[in-house]
This record gives structure tokens, C-alpha cells and sequence, in this order.
């Protein structure tokens, strides 16, 4: 084990042998992460777009695994109001939908810690896919209530 010395003059660049100390360089924390560039230029799968995530250019394996398409529109509690409505995927999480709303909403309306989305009366919980919620319908409309609490 290392005793929280720095290693000797000049084995900086190699990792020691028994494994447990490892020096960075300056230059590791200004480099990009390896992919992060395909993703900051918009040619990647992910692309960062006005501090959101935008998911574009799936190919038919991420397209499946993904799963089916699930229509969603957001209604506001005790309205019937549409809020905002969206396409998301059986794959993604409720996590991913409360994100979302929160997103469209920049002034602060619904803020993630404090929205709980409700289908049919029954929470979705957020660990939970899409795919979980009992009363998710893949390519039709799925109205989903939003409550503050």
C-alpha cells in the first residue's frame, strides 16, 4: 500500500507495482472524455442542447432495445390541461419523464424533487421504466397527471 508519499522523481508516468498509486497530469482534467466530443458536436447519439439532452440518431439495435414508442402528454393536477406532451420509449424511466417536464419548465414550475406523476390514479414510481407501470400503452396517448408535493 502506498503511504501517501509521491512516488520518486521520474516514475510519475508509470502506475506502481503493487497497483495503489496513481498520479494524473494536469492535461487529464482539461481533455476532453474520451466520446464526450462526438456528443458535444452533435454527432453522436446524445448531443447537449441548451443545458437538456436531446436523443437523435438511434440505430435499429439502440431502436429495440429501447422498446416501443410511449406517446405521452403531461396534465396538469385536478385540469385538463396539457402541460407539455413528448415521445419517449418503453426503456426509459420515470426519472426520465420528470426530467423532462422539469426541463420545459426553466422558470421553476415543476421542479423534479417535487413532482409525482400519476397514471390512472396510481404513482409511477421513479425507479421504475416505463415498461414496469402497470397501465402504460405503447403508440397511443398516455395522459399522465402531475402533482406538486
Amino acid at each position: 500500500m502506498s503511504d501517501g508519499q509521491p512516488p520518486p522523481e521520474g516514475t510519475e508516468d508509470r502506475p506502481p507495482a503493487d497497483g495503489d498509486y496513481y498520479t494524473s497530469d494536469e492535461d487529464e482534467w482539461t481533455r476532453p472524455i474520451a466520446g464526450e466530443e462526438e456528443c458535444l458536436n452533435g454527432n453522436s447519439k446524445v448531443a447537449l442542447q441548451s443545458g437538456g439532452i436531446v436523443v437523435h440518431d438511434e440505430d435499429e439495435t439502440e431502436r429495440s432495445l429501447a422498446g416501443e414508442i410511449v406517446p405521452v402528454s403531461f396534465v396538469e393536477h385536478g385540469s385538463s390541461t396539457v402541460l407539455c406532451s413528448s415521445t419517449f420509449r418503453m426503456g426509459h424511466t420515470v426519472e426520465a419523464l420528470k426530467a423532462f417536464l422539469e426541463s420545459q419548465f426553466p422558470n421553476g414550475q415543476y421542479p423534479y424533487h417535487k413532482v409525482s406523476l400519476f397514471l390512472g390514479g396510481n404513482l409511477m414510481l421513479d425507479p421504475l421504466s416505463l415498461n414496469d407501470v402497470q397501465g402504460i400503452v405503447s403508440k397511443a396517448e398516455n395522459k399522465v397527471e402531475v402533482r406538486i408535493t
